[in-house]
């Protein structure tokens, strides 16, 4: 699935490893390469690195005095041009009036992997 330039980079940031290995497995057949990060440092490691991911899907509760992944996902997107498109998952309910610029879509745990898919691969 290699598209050279023009390759489809998905960095997942999940603090649970069973729920990042699943994204990873089940995604890793529609993207170029799946990057996989368990804290916000990790993250923007990947971020600043190559190859520069293109798509990104957050956990909102990523732990106790951690930013939650609304404003984690806004401040990355305005600084990181590459993500064409960033979603939520959450586990719990997130008002679609209130996503900040550069947060694309919330979809709610358990997830619908293939609806998932669809939406990341519409851009």
């Amino acid at each position: 699935m290699d598209r050279g330039e023009h390759a489809r980079v998905l960095l997942i940031v999940e603090d649970r490893a069973d729920v990042g290995l699943a994204f990873r497995r089940y995604f890793s057949r529609y993207f170029d390469s799946v990057l996989l990060a368990s804290t916000p440092a990790q993250a923007e490691s990947i971020l600043q690195g190559e190859p520069s991911p293109t798509h990104m899907i957050c956990d909102h509760w990523l732990g106790e005095g951690i930013p939650v992944g609304l404003i984690l996902l806004s401040k990355w997107r305005a600084q990181f041009p590459s993500l064409k498109r960033c979603i939520i998952v959450s586990g719990s309910e997130i008002e679609p009036l209130s996503l900040p610029p550069g947060v694309d879509a919330v979809f709610n745990k358990p997830a619908d992997m293939s609806r998932i898919r669809e939406f990341l691969l519409a851009a």
